[in-house]
């Protein structure tokens, strides 16, 4: 028989014995590198700690329990089965004298040793350095001491240097305030209180300011409705689980963030378009000047040009809207939009706009409910008329040159929008330039668009740029003459520019075409904008 004490505390030894062993530690070159000072700190620990599991544990008392090897079927009254078969087993019982346990002097003897061997095993000069390290950061935060306060004169010493000057300035009116001789700015600076460590401040005192500031912080964690209001908050955000999980997949699926559509009575201008999928690709870069292919459809394909430019090019400017939220109704008809304000919901059904207005409108008032979990809000201040637009381009012969522009309101789901129609004359045939599109297509996205001369890189002096045109009657010297285009802004008016196809292929664009887009969309991101 064994006692349990004296079983637990060979099988601890042996294993430290053996792990120390396989893994080298006690080799002369190992701790030969560990130097002096690890190993007076490994001997350390293992004096006190093998005399605290000596003491903790009782090992100088007799074991309670005892183990013996039983090699038949039969057991002690007192006895039960630990491990093993029905024939060879380990039995376990009660100690009543008769099990074998060591003396209390190999019992502190063997602590010890496994402790020392475990120091041995777990400190050397790296650990130190921890250690040493650990310590300076304990007792040295310079990151936690409040900062040193420059001592500023009082505003009512009268020997403070400087500041009578000051004051008979701020009398006189001649200064705005005081400056650092203000009274407020005195109290201000005293009344600022830091509960940071103080340089004078023992760590001790510091601690136990902090171990306070903790107890009043926790204080309120005991109070007697707030497990009533973690409840409640709680049984608030279960009940919207399933706005959360809404949101979670517009997220995945990339649900639009707007919706924007344009009615035009105008064909499809075939070919690829620059909207649907991919055409974040195909607006990327776009020529210049719209330059039809095809004289059945070269409005369609002007208005397609001039669109994409001032909304998506991003080769001067961010996009100011995303291509697949902005969809065109190619040939809609004339009175489109008078068909939308009398019924809007049969009218976009019929379009199949109305699950993609739907599908933002939706997502508005889920972003309204989760504002109420405390989610932060992105843009939800917007209004509806924001992130959902209704246009139409009604271009027919016999319309008056000043585009006529016509709106009503629109009621859909409870919500108040709009429908606004632009009403334009048909392009002149073989027209080389298309300016005027750029103007009634800006005053269609957004109201009361204008571009002027105070507005135009060129200055007051470049419009039409008539001074310009004898210059340029003759061929000599054209390169030296070609910085003075700078100074015409044809999106102003192209007089003249306009029947010079050999200028507007050097024309800087850059300069004028960008200054115009950028005016654009400043303009259309104060009206319209993205959830």
């Amino acid at each position: 028989m064994l006692g349990s004490k004296t079983l637990v505390t060979l099988f601890a030894a042996a294993a430290a014995l053996l792990l120390t062993l396989t893994s080298g530690v006690l080799a002369p070159h190992r701790l030969a590198t560990r130097g002096p000072h690890a190993l007076l700190l490994a001997g350390i620990f293992g004096v006190l700690v093998g005399v605290l599991m000596f003491r903790f544990w009782r090992l100088g008392e007799a074991s309670a329990t005892y183990f013996r090897v039983a090699r038949d079927g039969t057991l002690y009254e007192n006895e039960g089965h630990f491990l093993g078969g029905p024939l060879t087993r380990l039995a376990t019982g009660k100690n009543e004298g008769s099990a074998f346990d060591l003396g209390p002097t190999p019992q502190l003897f063997l602590c010890v040793g496994v402790a020392l061997l475990v120091g041995l095993a777990t400190i050397d000069a790296r650990s130190l350095e921890l250690l040493g390290k650990f310590t300076r950061n304990v007792a040295v935060n310079t990151a936690s001491f409040c900062p040193e306060v420059e001592a500023k004169p009082a505003a009512d010493d009268p020997n403070a240097p400087g500041c009578e000057l000051v004051r008979r300035a701020f009398a006189l009116g001649y200064a705005k305030d005081l400056g650092d001789c203000g009274v407020s700015k005195t109290r201000a600076a005293a009344a600022a209180v830091c509960t940071l460590r103080q340089r004078d401040e023992p760590f001790v005192h510091y601690a136990w300011r902090l171990l306070e500031h903790f107890g009043a912080g926790a204080a309120r964690y005991f109070e007697p409705g707030y497990v009533s209001g973690l409840k409640s908050d709680f049984e608030k955000r279960m009940s919207r689980l399933d706005s959360i999980n809404t949101a979670q997949r517009e997220v995945l699926s990339s649900a639009p963030h707007s919706s924007h559509h344009v009615w035009v009575s105008l064909p499809d201008p075939g070919g690829t378009s620059l909207f649907g999928a991919g055409c974040e690709d195909r607006y990327r870069y776009l020529p210049h000047r719209p330059a039809p292919g095809d004289p059945a459809k070269a409005a369609s394909q002007v208005f397609e040009h001039v669109l994409a430019q001032l909304l998506f090019e991003s080769r001067y400017e961010p996009a100011a809207a995303y291509c697949r939220e902005v969809v065109i109704h190619w040939g809609a008809p004339a009175d489109a939009c008078r068909q939308l304000a009398k019924d809007p919901e049969g009218f976009l059904a019929q379009s199949g706009a109305l699950p993609h207005v739907r599908a933002v409108l939706d997502r508005w008032r889920l972003g309204n409910d989760l504002e109420q979990l405390g989610k932060q809000r992105s843009n939800r201040e917007l209004p509806p008329q924001a992130f959902v637009s209704f246009s139409c381009w009604v271009e027919k012969p016999g319309a008056p040159g000043n585009p006529e522009r016509w709106s009503a309101p629109v009621k859909l789901d409870g919500l108040d929008l709009a429908a606004e129609e632009l009403t334009v004359a048909p392009l002149p045939p073989g027209a080389p330039l298309f300016v005027e599109r750029y103007d009634e297509v800006a005053t269609l996205l957004t109201r009361g668009f204008h571009y002027g001369a105070l507005l135009s890189e060129a200055g007051l002096e470049g419009r039409g740029g008539e001074g310009l045109e004898p210059s340029f009657s003759t061929s000599d010297f054209a390169m030296s003459r070609l910085f003075g285009l700078e100074a015409v802004d044809i999106y102003l008016e192209p007089g003249w520019m306009a029947h010079r196809p050999d200028l507007l292929e050097v024309y800087p664009y850059q300069l004028h075409l960008k200054n115009y887009v950028k005016v654009f969309r400043g303009q259309y991101r104060r009206e319209r904008g993205r959830l």
